[in-house]
């Protein structure tokens, strides 16, 4: 990631931490995830619904996809 610096990337609530935060601060890369119980908003929250909801359709097409093809009778 250092060779690419100004990134945003998002993860999940167990990326956390000063040191973490400072170290990707360092780097120039953005971290957007969901706040921590008892932690502020954070930038970008207002994204990960919507952006949940798109991968977690994506996961169910493919899902049904191989679920098609395991069912299917071979020839």
């Amino acid at each position: 990631m250092a060779e690419h610096p100004g990134q945003t990337f998002t993860g999940d609530r167990q990326y956390y931490g000063r040191a973490f935060e400072r170290e990707l601060t360092e780097c120039d890369l953005t971290l957007l995830r969901p706040a921590r119980r008892g932690e502020c908003q954070r930038a970008g929250a207002h994204l990960f619904k919507p952006l949940r909801q798109a991968i977690e359709s994506i996961n169910q097409t493919f899902k049904g996809r191989l679920d098609l093809e395991r069912s299917s009778p071979s020839k």
